[in-house]
Parts: C-alpha cells; structure tokens; sequence
C-alpha cells in the first residue's frame, strides 16, 4: 500500500493566484492616483528613476476588456524570456536522455568507497553544482531511487538520503552564479549584465553548501554510531528491502564521459562569452542548443529522438513560462494605467525610513515571505524584480544586492514549501513523511535564513554592483 506523505494544503493554482493580482492591480487603478517620475540613462546605459520628480499625471483606469488583454500583452513582453527558457529546457532534457548526469553521479559514488562521508560530501557538492548552474530541481526526482539504497548501504538512514539530494540541490539553487531560471531571469528585469557580481555569489554559495554540508554529516554521523535516532525508520526499513532490486545499473561509459566533458565545455563557453563579449539571452540559448545537439549525437540520439526530448521538456516548462506571462501582465496593468510610479513613490517614502540597509534586508522579508504564495521563482521574479528595480534607485539599495536578496528568499525555502509539487514527489518516492521532513530541515532553514540576512546587510554595505 502507498504511504501518503504528510499533509497538502489545498491552495489555489498559481494561474487563480496570479489572476487575483492582475484583478487587483486593474482595481487600484481606479483608487490610486496616477502619476510619474522623471527616468534618464546613466552611465552604464541602463533607464533609472530620478528621485524627487515624482508628479501627478492623467488618470487612465483599466477596465474589463483591457484587464483580459493584459494576459496577452504581458506573454508578448515577457517572449524572450520565455523563448530562452524553452530552449535551455530542451537542451538539458536531450543531455539527461544520453544517462550521462545519472551515469557521472553513480560513477562518483562507485569509486570512493570506504570513504562514506567523502563520497555524501562530494555528491552534495555535486548537487549544489547542479542547482547553482542550470537550477537543476524536479530534475532531481530520478536520482531519489539511487541515492536511498545508496545511503542505507553505506549504514546511513533515508533521511540522510534525502537530505543529500534537497540540502545539497537546495543550497546551488540558493546560492546559484549561473542558474539562468533566477540568477538570468532576475538581472534580466533589472537590466543588470547577465551573470555579473559572480564573485560575491560564489562566495554565498560556499558558504550556504558549508552549512548544509555541516549539517547533514553531522545527523549522518550520529545514525551511523545510532540508527535508533533515525527520524525515517519506516523509510529507511522499506529501502533495506529493496536494496537488492534498487542497486544502480547506471554505468559510465565513453559516451557518458564525452558528454559530460561537453556540458563542462559549454559551462566554461558561457562563462567566456559573458565576461568577454557580454554574451545576453540569445547567444546563451544558441550555445546551450548546440550543446544539445551535439550532445545527443554523442549520446546516440536521433534526431527525432532530439525533437521528441524538446517537446516533452517544453510541455513540462510551459506552465511556468504562462506564469511568467501572467506575472508580467501585473505590470502592463499598472503602466496603463499610470500607478506603477504612485506605488514606487509610498513605497520609496516607507522603505527609506529604514535607510539602505534597512530597505534591503525588507526586500529579501519580502520575498522571503511571499514563497508561502508562490513557490514559483520565475513567478516571484517576474512579479517583484520590475517593482523593485526602480524603488531600488529612489532608495539607494544596489540592484545587484536586490537581486542577491531575490534568489536568496526564493531558495531558502525551496525544500520543505509546502505549496511545493517538487517537494512532495520527492519526498513520495524517497518513502519520507513531510513532516518527518519538516522537523529535520527546519534548524538548517533558520541557519541559512540568517546567512542570507547577513549577507544582504554586507552586500549593501559594500555596494554590490554593477
């Protein structure tokens, strides 16, 4: 029989809950006054707001047809965006197909036997590597059924299983340099360079795998002297089992190696051509679809094969480029009808009670919070990084570290949201109830919360640019 994991709250799809916000913005545009500031280009070419010109302007309220257009208008803004991430899906489905990313992780494990807790090590590093670059996640779920044997062989329990996957997926995500659905998409709106101020984030991203590296070995450890503390004794026992039957089969071969030195390849060209020719979203998604390609040719893969892979990951990513088009027509709302300068204008006048410290730390809360809304990144970007990139220039927070304090509210709580489809397919197949899940992860939870707070604070105090 099936064991149900924990409890589901039933909240509306984010489609309702992003058609209530476009409601709401077409609502205030009958109450709040409308009005503009003044936007001149600076030095580094991108629009900023110039304070102190906030004036009254012609009331322009939206109605009913114009509020059902907007969900058009806001998927035409929003198409290259969308494009970009259709087409890095597609070519990362054709990558997992070759086996190679299954194959490199089992090989991982395979050769670092006796040395258990090196080989949780490398695998979270491993994990976070893939979360901190192509913002690896849902595509974690197949690794759930090699890494509980896994684990249980090595004396550990399901729990260190799963938290080998989640911490370490759950910290790259969080701190990712290179994830182009938060890290792109957020300097994106900003107009901020792709992938700029990497430094800072690769240092945040050190330390937030640290923490979790720290945190897990030390319950690793502790239920291999004790496996009477385990918090998963049901799933631990239903994984000893299995362990015969779910041994990876997984092998590398030559073929899995070409095409991991290709991803390594493309890895390292996309960090050339941002830093050398300011590389932005088309010449990304062009060499990540060569990257594809080629992949699959090395990988045996037809080119029918190649297509079918594409389509299937565009089926599965489409929802989340209509929630970004969705959330996109929150600001087409606003800009017709002339509110969006009136809210930055309060919004300028409270935050900057707080000063730029303060401002800052109030963005990352912000979003913080509103991940028990909306767990989607790409939704919570699109809504709030346009609203907050203006407001950053009237209050003198960096975009650079609002950005830093997006992809930090956004990712902290990943890993146990409980609006979250990924947390409990994952938790599903790895036999863990969620609120085993919860206990377990809530002190790591805390920990990186007040990381990222600290990290916020020094970000702004050291005027993260560019």
């Amino acid at each position: 029989m099936e064991e149900k994991v924990g409890f589901k709250l039933n909240v509306p799809h984010v489609f309702i809950i992003l058609a209530i916000l476009v409601f709401l913005a077409a609502a205030a545009t009958w109450v709040l006054p409308a009005g503009t500031f003044d936007r001149v280009e600076n030095e580094e070419g991108r629009e900023v707001v110039v304070p102190g010109t906030y004036k009254v302007a012609e009331s322009s309220p939206v109605g009913v047809f114009i509020f059902l257009m907007s969900f058009y208008d806001g998927i035409i803004e929003a198409a290259d965006v969308i494009s970009f991430i259709l087409l890095v899906s597609g070519a990362f489905a054709i990558v997992r197909k070759t086996g190679a990313l299954d194959a490199g992780i089992t090989s991982a494990v395979q050769h670092i036997r006796g040395g258990e807790y090196f080989a949780l090590t490398i695998l979270m590093v491993l994990f976070a590597i893939c979360g901190a670059t192509f913002g690896m996640y849902e595509e974690a779920y197949p690794f759930v059924f090699m890494l509980m044997p896994l684990c249980v062989q090595m004396g550990f329990d399901a729990m260190t299983g799963a938290a080998v996957l989640f911490i370490g997926i759950n910290a790259g995500f969080a701190g990712a340099f290179f994830n182009p659905f938060t890290v792109g998409l957020s300097q994106s709106l900003a107009k901020l360079p792709l992938y700029s101020g990497i430094g800072f984030r690769v240092i945040t991203c050190i330390i937030l795998v640290g923490e979790g590296i720290w945190f897990t070995l030390r319950y690793a450890k502790k239920i291999r002297e004790n496996p009477d503390l385990s918090i998963s004794k049901e799933a631990t026992e239903y994984w000893k089992n299995r362990l015969n039957s779910s041994s990876p089969e997984s092998k590398m071969n030559l073929r899995h190696t070409v095409v991991l030195l290709i991803l390594l390849a493309a890895m390292i060209g996309l960090i050339y051509g941002v830093l050398k020719y300011e590389w932005y979203m088309a010449e990304i998604s062009a060499l990540f679809l060569l990257m594809g390609i080629v992949s699959g040719f090395v990988g045996g893969i037809s080119l029918n094969k190649m297509a079918e892979e594409m389509e299937k990951a565009a089926s599965e990513i489409i929802g989340p480029c209509m929630v970004i088009g969705f959330a996109r027509a929150i600001m087409v709302v606003l800009n017709k009808g002339n509110v969006t300068d009136t809210i930055l204008y309060g919004m300028s006048n409270t935050v900057s009670i707080f000063g730029g410290i303060g401002a800052a730390v109030l963005m990352y809360i912000i979003i913080y919070l509103l991940e028990f809304l909306i767990s989607s990144g790409t939704a919570k970007a699109a809504i709030l990084v346009p609203i907050l990139t203006p407001l950053c220039d009237l209050v003198g927070v960096s975009r650079q570290t609002m950005v830093l304090a997006y992809q930090l509210g956004d990712g902290i709580l990943n890993m146990w949201e409980p609006t979250s489809p990924e947390v409990y397919s994952i938790l599903g197949a790895a036999k863990i109830k969620f609120v085993e899940w919860f206990k377990w992860a809530l002190p790591i939870t805390i920990i990186w919360t007040v990381t990222g707070f600290i990290l916020v604070v020094v970000a702004q105090l050291i005027n993260y640019g560019p």
